[in-house]
């Protein structure tokens, strides 16, 4: 409660002058002396009861006729929120960027448009004392408080639409860092979101240990009829020239009827491929296209279709890198006096010098030759070692797989167990040296574990007569095969690559398998999945930064945008992936990154009135789209005038006191004969 005219507060005093009028000419009793009572007409005992009955309603009458005279004129209101008249105001006003405010309105626009316009509303109703601010719930950079509304208000119009989802407290909480520094003694908050349920908070967002601290929220709501593609997820398997590429894909129907939708596939910027589906409602359709790339090199597309609502989820993009072939580097020890620890190998796999018919490009070279830059250009390196691998070349080999390079060793053939002990101390023991002594092994057979599992069924892999193998050991390792409780070939992460390490030599010493018809076809297929993680790119969504290494880092996107990163010590941080596309990256290692949507904005599913106030711990006053704001939030400051109410109740009990007061006998007569005519019919 508030008084606009406190003054006429000092007549409330005057409350008191009924009772005291009524006190001063109340009927005294006067004792009378009669001979006789014959000559007096006989009345009801309940009348001076009656009598006092309606002075006291007459006195209650007048006194509440003057209160409410004097609290009327006092212009007295109500007031949801502490308000300081006179003093400056701090608004933050928070302006919800997600994808799903691309929703369009029944009157034509999206709510992210209408949301802008009535930020601008906001900003007008500011005096020129007081101070703005603009924080976006995508987390992109906003404006902190000033006193400076132009340039705020050049901000809100600049703003644009994201592919993120946004955080509803983290919004909150730098709105409320910003207010708690602000010298002014108004606070608000002022909140312009579609209120998505997927953004609820898990518990209240607290607000209450601001002082004066007013939030005005105001929902948006759109259509609810979209259509997104999800699911573009490419496998592992390297993709190589002349052969076909899988691309899947998902339609989500997050509307309440049925849709036929268009689905094209598209490669570099031109339409290769359409299907045409009906999605039920509040239902989804899988499918795939097949590519075949006629191309090396790194291939860009996307899966689209036309949906009105919500384009930015209307294409899932993808990319991947088409080799002529899978390139593999065979490095042996520089000592020319040893056998050839690949020659049955480069004959499985590589049979045809110059023309790599199985997919499959071998160059052989000794360990002094190896280099970073020669590492560069294979998807596997194939090691050989005798010896003890110098800590030079181990730290080469060390940064190949951090890099997502893929190695795969043979056994030393002796006793030592410190053959390849130097990797593992260069990577200060995050890779494990898996390998142990080299015992006798006559035993019979290999089964190979998923993924390549089929083998097991096409080959005759029980012909293989073991002779030696040197013991491999990984703890948490992943057995590729085995042969009863031995691994055979074992595999183990190593930074964004992986190591896959033989316990067998590819020479007639260890077994007879190269002789074998099995063998060209399972090393042809250990090839194949060792490079499946060859390709250099990674996946994020809309809103996530994106960490890289290396220096000098250069970008392009598919939505136009290009420059150079700043790092420190190596490592850059790109933080404007908040549109849907590709990302090209120079001198890093990462080639590319595939940038999504955020799929939770594609479901529409708005909070009501209820849940939207149940997002923060202190009181919420939710505005109206379709009213003025700078009314709206008036009337909310100000609080409701109820000097009209209590004028009005003032006439109700003057006319009361009126028919009461001036004949009160009558009135108790027509009470009478109302209920008696009642009762007869």
């Amino acid at each position: 409660m508030d008084f606009g005219n406190p003054m006429f507060l000092w007549a409330l005093p005057a409350v008191l002058l009924p009772v005291i009028l009524h006190l001063f000419f109340k009927r005294r009793k006067i004792r009378v002396h009669f001979s006789t009572l014959l000559f007096f007409v006989k009345k009801e005992r309940y009348f001076a009861y009656r009598r006092k009955f309606y002075e006291l309603l007459l006195l209650a009458l007048r006194t509440l006729i003057i209160l409410l005279l004097v609290l009327a004129l006092s212009h007295i209101f109500f007031k949801r929120f502490n308000f300081t008249t006179g003093g400056s105001t701090e608004a933050v006003i928070i302006l919800d960027d997600s994808m799903s405010m691309q929703c369009n309105l029944s009157a034509g626009g999206t709510m992210f448009d209408l949301a802008k316009r009535k930020a601008e509303e906001m900003l007008n109703s500011l005096s020129g004392d007081d101070g703005a601010s603009l924080v976006l719930l995508s987390g992109r950079q906003g404006i902190n408080l000033t006193r400076d509304k132009a340039e705020v208000l050049k901000q809100v119009r600049q703003a644009q639409i994201t592919a993120a989802t946004g955080s509803m407290s983290a919004a909150t909480q730098t709105a409320i860092d910003q207010l708690r520094k602000a010298p002014g003694l108004n606070r608000e908050i002022y909140i312009l979101s579609d209120f998505q349920k997927n953004n609820k908070p898990s518990r209240a967002i607290s607000t209450a240990s601001l002082e004066n601290c007013r939030i005005f929220c105001m929902p948006f709501n759109g259509s609810s009829e979209n259509l997104s593609v999800e699911g573009v997820e490419l496998d592992s398997t390297p993709k190589i020239v002349n052969r076909t590429v899988n691309i899947p894909y998902k339609i989500v129907n997050h509307g309440r009827s049925a849709k036929d939708v268009k689905v094209e596939l598209e490669i570099d910027g031109k339409t290769v491929q359409t299907r045409q589906l009906t999605v039920k409602e509040q239902n989804s359709a899988s499918d795939r296209f097949v590519f075949v790339p006629m191309r090396s090199g790194r291939i860009i597309g996307c899966v689209k279709i036309i949906d009105e609502n919500i384009p930015l989820d209307n294409k899932a993009f993808f990319t991947f890198n088409a080799s002529g072939c899978i390139n593999v580097l065979l490095v042996k020890e520089t000592r020319d006096s040893e056998p050839d620890p690949f020659y049955f190998l480069r004959f499985a796999i590589d049979p045809v010098k110059n023309n790599p018919v199985l997919g499959i490009r071998t160059e052989t070279a000794n360990l002094n030759s190896l280099t970073g830059e020669l590492l560069k250009n294979f998807h596997i390196l194939w090691l050989a070692q005798g010896e003890k691998l110098p800590d030079d070349k181990a730290l080469l080999i060390r940064r190949y797989l951090d890099n997502g390079g893929v190695l795969i060793t043979l056994p030393s053939g002796n006793s030592s167990q410190e053959t390849y002990a130097s990797l593992s101390k260069v990577s200060n023991y995050k890779i494990y040296n898996v390998y142990r002594a080299v015992a006798p092994f006559n035993q019979s057979g290999l089964r190979f574990n998923k993924p390549l599992s089929e083998l097991n069924d096409l080959l005759q892999l029980d012909l293989i007569k073991w002779r030696k193998i040197q013991q491999i050991h990984y703890p948490a390792g992943n057995a590729v095969a085995v042969n009863g409780e031995s691994a055979m070939i074992l595999e183990q992460p190593a930074g964004k690559g992986k190591w896959l390490a033989l316990s067998f030599d590819l020479r007639r010493d260890f077994s007879n398998w190269p002789l074998l018809k099995s063998f060209p076809v399972a090393m042809s297929a250990l090839i194949n999945y060792a490079a499946g993680n060859s390709e250099k790119s990674l996946s994020s969504v809309c809103g996530e930064n994106i960490e890289l290494y290396g220096e000098k880092i250069s970008f392009s996107t598919t939505y136009g945008r290009s420059g150079e990163l700043k790092g420190k010590d190596g490592k850059c941080v790109f933080t404007e992936n908040w549109l849907p596309g590709v990302i090209l990256f120079s001198n890093a290692e990462y080639e590319a990154a595939v940038v999504r949507p955020d799929t939770s904005e594609s479901a529409t599913g708005i909070a009501d009135p209820g849940e939207i106030k149940s997002f923060f711990d202190s009181p919420v006053a939710l505005l109206d789209i379709g009213a003025d704001i700078t009314s709206q939030v008036t009337k909310l400051r100000n609080g409701a005038d109820l000097s009209g109410t209590l004028l009005f109740l003032m006439l109700i009990l003057l006319a009361a006191e009126f028919v009461i007061g001036g004949n009160p006998g009558m009135l108790w007569e027509r009470i009478k004969k109302s209920i008696s005519g009642r009762n007869k019919s």
